[in-house]
């Protein structure tokens, strides 16, 4: 199972987890980009800048295809301007962890069933 996780800092403080297994692809930038590119969809239409905070992964998001979504996004959508900031590796801790740490410990207790 992958995850992604977009916290909003603005309030109201909104928080949209995006999961998908396997079978419906890998924890590559094509997925990523979807999954920022779906939340980006759901901002209202006043919000035209936006910072985003990142691990350094290079596979997910710093590379050639995270870049080009960003430029899709400004030419297509109503957003202006997107900072995009890499948190320095192993010494990252975001709101988005806590919320990993949280959905971690639920998951533990819940029984799983294959068919």
């Amino acid at each position: 199972m992958f995850n992604l996780t977009v916290y909003e800092v603005a309030p109201p403080h909104n928080a949209h987890y995006f999961t998908w297994t396997e079978i419906n692809g890998k924890r590559g930038s094509s997925e990523i980009g979807s999954c920022l590119l779906k939340w980006i969809q759901t901002l209202p239409t006043e919000v035209t800048n936006i910072t985003l905070y990142s691990d350094s992964c290079g596979g997910q998001n710093r590379n050639h295809n995270i870049m080009a979504l960003m430029i899709y996004i400004i030419q297509r959508t109503n957003i202006n301007q997107i900072e995009h900031k890499f948190m320095e590796s192993g010494h990252s801790m975001m709101e988005v962890d806590s919320m990993h740490s949280a959905i971690e410990n639920a998951k533990r207790n819940i029984p799983i069933y294959a068919v």
